[in-house]
């Protein structure tokens, strides 16, 4: 990461919430790392787990929330669940299945581009 989480979230504005107990595909963060689309060497993925992790808030989701858009790939309901659960003010994901379905969730799904502006507003 070329910036600490810190220096990303400063005043508390960005907090991230991964799933204490996690299913399919957000189930292990560290495997997700070594994705080859993140072009990241193992030092990278060790210091990204370094900085995200003090400022990781867990929740867990006994029942799925109400009122989640369908999505196509059923692996990625776990992250419209995690944000609807704890009340999140956005989601941040590239995934084009999530983007897909962002006018039909009620907290807003942001590219990353999106989410730094939407930071910088706030």
């Amino acid at each position: 990461m070329q910036q600490g989480f810190d220096k990303l979230s400063p005043n508390g504005k960005m907090t991230p919430l991964p799933l204490r107990e996690m299913g399919a595909k957000s189930a292990k963060l560290p495997s997700l790392l070594h994705y080859p689309k993140f072009k990241l060497s193992a030092q990278e993925q060790q210091s990204l787990l370094a900085d995200f992790l003090p400022y990781a808030e867990t929740v867990r989701i006994d029942s799925c929330p109400p009122g989640l858009p369908l999505l196509r790939d059923p692996d990625d309901v776990i992250f419209t669940a995690l944000t609807a659960a704890s009340r999140a003010d956005a989601l941040v994901s590239g995934d084009g299945d999530l983007q897909a379905v962002r006018e039909q969730f009620h907290i807003p799904i942001l590219t990353i581009t999106e989410f730094a502006d939407w930071l910088q507003a706030h």
